[in-house]
């Protein structure tokens, strides 16, 4: 089997510059959405670019095939 890392920074992850905006909206409506009120700012931005990881891997086309698989780092309680 082969394996391809991709290590990236959070500063190059798209969504890194609304982090200062999650947590103020965080604060001023702690009850419009409990799953994001429990995450960091961080975490929420991972998560949202989890599709973007899909499409750079896809564009990078590392193994030359026309099949992409994805396992998921984690699932809310």
């Amino acid at each position: 089997h082969k394996t391809l890392i991709i290590k990236k920074e959070y500063s190059e992850l798209r969504f890194y510059d609304m982090r200062e905006e999650l947590e103020i909206y965080k604060k001023e409506h702690p009850l419009m959405n409990s799953l994001l009120n429990k995450d960091s700012a961080n975490y929420i931005v991972l998560t949202w670019n989890k599709i973007f990881f899909v499409e750079d891997v896809m564009k990078l086309n590392p193994f030359n095939t026309n099949y992409f698989g994805w396992i998921d780092f984690g699932l809310y309680n």
